[in-house]
């Protein structure tokens, strides 16, 4: 993710990474030695999970400008993936 919104950054998009469960202390020491430079939302109460009526992590989803949900996944993904879903939806 780090590599593809370091890509596309200049093409009018949010990235926001999601932390569930736990502290912000945890999440810091993960950002510290791993930079991200996207922001990082926490949820150590997992309302996340509820709201979006899943339990599988890592899970991802692209709402385009309107608002609409256009892609939602459970796993992992790599940066060709992301390629050839996302950036078709973020420059339109």
């Amino acid at each position: 993710l780090e590599s593809y919104f370091n890509t596309h950054k200049g093409d009018d998009f949010i990235l926001l990474g999601v932390n569930i469960g736990e502290q912000k202390n945890k999440v810091s020491e993960f950002i510290e030695k791993n930079p991200i430079s996207f922001p990082i939302w926490l949820d150590p109460g997992e309302k996340t999970l509820r709201a979006l009526n899943t339990l599988s992590l890592p899970y991802s989803i692209v709402i385009d400008r309107s608002g609409m949900v256009r892609l939602a996944w459970s796993g992992a993904t790599c940066l060709e993936n992301l390629e050839v879903t996302v950036t078709p939806i973020i420059r339109q």
